[in-house]
């Protein structure tokens, strides 16, 4: 369908809308490769807007006889280049301070071509990036633990902060009464 670039119809699970199943005719332009994952990249007559699908989620499929033409503009290739891996939204400027015993194997690793690090005089390491959405990039973030701080955007920060308060919480409580010990 990509190829001959005929529209789709599509029953796909969403998981993440109140309507689980949503149907829905999409321009497809074509299938992705990323962090071993297949993603459909097609233009969504439903929301209107070029949206990111999980082809193990579409639940059916037919390919219809009406043809479409992508955008001029419009370039597979590129597509996720502000991404941090594949999120779409709004791009947002990000600022996180990495603590020095961490600092130097976070700047060897190069997470993202576009990152840039920036050495401390305390021996910290700033990276800052923009990226397109916040989600990816907080999980990122909170899989260093203590050893990185957020410092911009504001709600990056507390939408961190949040998951590790509600992490601690969980640490906190009494252990369950059943478990089995071995």
């Amino acid at each position: 369908a990509a190829i001959d670039k005929c529209q789709i119809r599509i029953k796909y699970d969403s998981r993440t809308s109140s309507q689980e199943i949503v149907e829905r005719v999409v321009d497809p332009y074509g299938l992705v490769l990323k962090e071993k994952s297949w993603y459909l990249i097609a233009y969504c007559h439903l929301r209107e807007e070029v949206r990111v699908f999980r082809p193990e989620r579409i639940l059916e499929m037919e390919v219809l006889d009406t043809r479409f033409s992508p955008p001029t503009d419009f370039c597979l290739q590129t597509f996720f280049d502000s991404s941090w891996n594949i999120e779409q939204g709004e791009l947002v400027n990000v600022k996180l301070r990495f603590l020095p015993h961490i600092a130097q194997a976070v700047k060897k690793a190069k997470y993202h071509p576009a990152g840039v690090y920036t050495d401390m005089s305390d021996g910290s390491v700033l990276y800052e990036i923009t990226v397109k959405g916040l989600w990816e990039i907080s999980r990122w973030a909170l899989s260093f633990g203590p050893g990185v701080e957020v410092l911009e955007p504001d709600t990056l920060r507390g939408q961190v902060k949040d998951m590790l308060v509600r992490a601690c919480e969980i640490y906190t409580k009494s252990p369950a009464k059943n478990w089995i010990c071995w």
